[in-house]
Formats: structure tokens, C-alpha cells, sequence
């Protein structure tokens, strides 16, 4: 007898108290809850069509049946109320499934989670074969900090803790982060709980474990989307191929400045500046051809940064500024390249990482022959920008733009 298919059960009540319509919120470009239906779909552990969504709205199942191929199944008026436990909802959700039916529980809040935490997760629970396995987080503080408080608002439980306390030698503290179960049917429905002494803990990464149950939550998950650089520089590469066709569209003078956020205020006279916020070499390679469609004589490259923040690493990095270099070149295109500028205290850059770069950007110039412009000597101080010339530790201010504006103007021969 072929195995039964294990099924993805998503709930999403429409009733939150902590934060209204939290299940639907946009995140990303797409409701919440999208977030869990995708990871599922992408897992490739189920079939979309055991992919089903528990809710009491109907404005929900509307929305989610339109934008995903996928069953919304609208709960009886009992199981969705404030009282409703977990296990009457999935109690009856189950009465139609074979007791052999294995099923994963996904609450949406936890947008994070990934459909490889989905794919691991399965796999370890049919390889380990426990009765039920539920997702953990690590507590990032000690039971030992934790106090009830009294009646004239004293801690009690904690009196003495300070003295001799090192967290680094505090016992390792786990709980259960509400991303995932998986179980059987036939023995949720006998153990009527997910945590038996036959549970296994599957333990998940901090970043994937948030929990939506606020707007702080949800501030926090906002932030950790944002600053995804890896997902961002693919979300955006339509953008950039459009923005660079629309420069191609352009009256642009023949000396192109090929740069990222840094060198959009950057005024070289002679140069039309088509720096774009957010782009990579990597980017710029895939879109050169489009850039040159109106025939350039010189081009002044001041890119990298953000391919280290985007994390192509240096090797393939050192391979796209090669690329980009001997593209131009057979074109007889006069080049410029300029070293990466330095940051200052920002966490998503190292400052050695750059240094490399710099090293390798200093040996091709030499090696192609083309000119080197090197503004480090001007805006930093050993291997790390001057915080007098930055707003931000990564661009510049107004003084510093103004300096590397002449610096630049100065070493093109304008």
C-alpha cells in the first residue's frame, strides 16, 4: 500500500487581539500568511493540493483562493472563537484523514520560517521516528534572570543574582516557537498534545523563529525583510534593467559614471552620472550591453560595496570587475576604476573585506592599463572612512561628496 501524503495545515483566525488582521498584513509585497503557504509549496514535501488553510473569514479565503491554487477551508462558528483550543480545530479539521495521515501544523506568524526549515524538519522526523517534533528556539537569556514581581513591585526571585553571575556559563534554555509541528494523526489525536516524552525539538536559527504577535513583532520581522540584501538585489533586478533603459533612452554624454548609492550626488563635468541606488557589479555586468547602446568612448567604474553587502563574496566579485573591465576594453572604451571607499561602523560590511578588493582592484588596473583613482587617501583615515564625512558610516555627506566631486574631477582630466 502506497505511503499517504502528509498534509500542511496553515490556521489563520481572523480575531487578533494583539494586532488586527496580522495573518493578512503585507510583508514583502504580499500578505503574511503568503509567506508560510510559499515556504510550504517551495519545501516540496507536499502536494499543493494537501496544502490547506483553516480560517473563520471569509475575506480571507477570497484573497488567499486568488492569489494562491491552494484549499481554504472556512472553520464552524465554534471553533472560531477567543475559547477554541488548538486541538478541537485540528480535531476536527482531521476527521477525514486515514489515522496514518502525517501533518504539519505552520502557524503564519512565523513568516521566516524557511521552506528549507520545512524540508529538514520532515526529513528528521521520519528519520528519527518520534512520535511528534516541535520547533525551539534558544532563550538568549537565563531562567535564572527570570522573577515574578510583588506587591510593592520588588523582584524577589532574583535577590543575590548579580553576584558571580557570567552568562557565558549559564545552561543552554530552549522553547517552543510556534513555527512547526509534525505528528500523525492517530497519535495527536491519542496523546490530545504535540509534547509528549517522545517529542523531538527541532531547534531553529533566531532570525527564523520570530514570532508575529504585536507590531513590534511585526516591526522586527519588517526590518529583517528589508534588510535581506540577498532578496532585495533579486527583487530589484527588474528595476535596475529598466532604469538602465531608460538611461539608454536618454541624450547622455559619451563619459559614463558606472557607480551604486555613493556616487549618485558625484558631479564630474563632461560625465553623465547613471549611478543607481542599490546596484552591484554583478548587476551591472548583466546589463552592460544595454548601457552601451548608445556608444561610449569612457567609462569611470566605482562600484563593489554592495556586492559585499549583498554577499557574492570577493572571488566572485574579483571576477566580475574583470568582466566588466575586458568588456569595455574591447569595445575601446577608456577606463577609469576606482578602490572601494571604506565604511565606518556599519555591521553589514568589513572593512578587510574591502581591503582585498582594493588590492585586487590596484593589481588589474596595473595590469589592463587602465587608470586608477584612488579617493581613500581623501575620505578615510588608515582603513576606515572619516566619520566627518558620512551620515550614515556608508555615504557620504554633503562635505564629503563635495571633496570626492573635485577629487574625482581633478584625476579624469576634466
Amino acid at each position: 500500500m502506497s505511503k499517504q501524503h502528509p498534509i500542511c495545515i496553515i490556521p489563520a483566525r481572523a480575531g487578533s487581539k494583539g494586532l488586527k488582521n496580522k495573518n493578512m498584513l503585507f510583508l514583502a509585497g504580499k500578505p503574511l500568511i503568503l509567506h508560510t503557504i510559499d515556504a510550504a509549496i517551495e519545501s516540496g514535501v507536499f502536494r499543493t493540493e494537501d496544502i490547506y488553510v483553516s480560517t473563520d473569514s471569509i475575506e480571507y479565503k477570497e484573497v488567499i483562493e486568488e492569489l494562491r491554487s491552494i484549499k481554504v477551508l472556512l472553520r464552524k462558528e465554534e471553533l472560531a472563537s477567543d475559547t477554541a483550543t488548538t486541538f478541537e480545530v485540528l480535531e476536527d479539521f482531521l476527521k477525514e484523514f486515514p489515522d496514518e495521515t502525517e501533518f504539519m501544523l505552520c502557524q503564519p506568524t512565523s513568516p521566516l520560517r524557511s521552506h528549507e526549515t520545512i524540508k529538514d524538519a520532515y526529513h528528521i522526523f521520519n528519520e528519527r521516528k518520534c512520535d511528534h517534533l516541535v520547533s525551539f528556539s534558544e532563550s538568549d537569556k537565563s531562567l535564572r534572570l527570570f522573577s515574578t514581581i510583588d506587591e510593592n513591585g520588588c523582584a524577589k526571585d532574583v535577590v543575590g543574582i548579580d553576584k558571580g553571575y557570567r552568562r557565558q556559563k549559564q545552561e543552554k534554555h530552549y522553547y517552543p516557537n510556534g513555527a512547526l509541528y509534525i505528528t500523525t494523526k492517530k497519535k495527536y489525536l491519542e496523546d490530545k498534545s504535540f509534547f509528549t516524552e517522545n517529542t523531538f525539538a527541532y531547534v531553529m536559527s533566531k532570525q527564523e523563529s520570530v514570532d508575529v504577535d504585536d507590531k513590534y513583532d511585526f516591526i522586527n520581522v519588517i526590518g529583517t525583510k528589508y534588510f535581506n540584501y540577498q532578496t532585495r538585489e533579486q527583487s530589484n533586478k527588474a528595476f535596475y534593467t529598466g532604469k538602465y533603459k531608460d538611461f539608454s533612452k536618454q541624450v547622455l554624454s559619451k563619459k559614463l559614471i558606472l557607480g551604486d548609492s555613493r556616487m549618485e550626488q558625484i558631479q564630474i563635468d563632461g560625465f553623465s552620472n547613471i549611478s543607481v541606488g542599490g546596484i552591484t557589479l554583478h548587476t551591472v555586468c548583466e546589463n552592460i550591453d544595454e548601457i552601451l547602446k548608445k556608444g561610449v568612448y569612457e567609462a569611470f567604474i566605482a562600484l563593489g560595496v554592495n556586492d559585499l553587502i549583498t554577499g557574492y563574496g570577493i572571488e566572485s566579485t574579483k571576477q566580475k570587475f574583470e568582466e566588466l573591465v575586458d568588456k569595455l576594453l574591447l569595445k575601446e572604451i577608456k577606463v577609469s576604476i576606482s578602490t572601494i571607499i571604506y565604511s565606518v561602523f556599519r555591521y553589514e560590511v568589513q572593512n578587510e573585506d574591502i581591503v582585498i578588493l582594493n588590492n585586487f582592484i590596484r593589481e588589474l588596473a596595473e595590469r589592463k592599463g587602465v587608470k586608477l583613482i584612488d579617493p581613500i587617501k581623501i575620505v578615510c583615515r588608515g582603513k576606515q572612512l572619516e566619520f566627518k564625512y558620512t551620515f550614515d558610516g556608508l555615504h557620504m555627506n554633503e562635505k564629503g561628496n563635495e571633496l570626492l566631486s573635485e577629487f574625482y574631477s581633478e584625476n579624469l582630466g576634466v
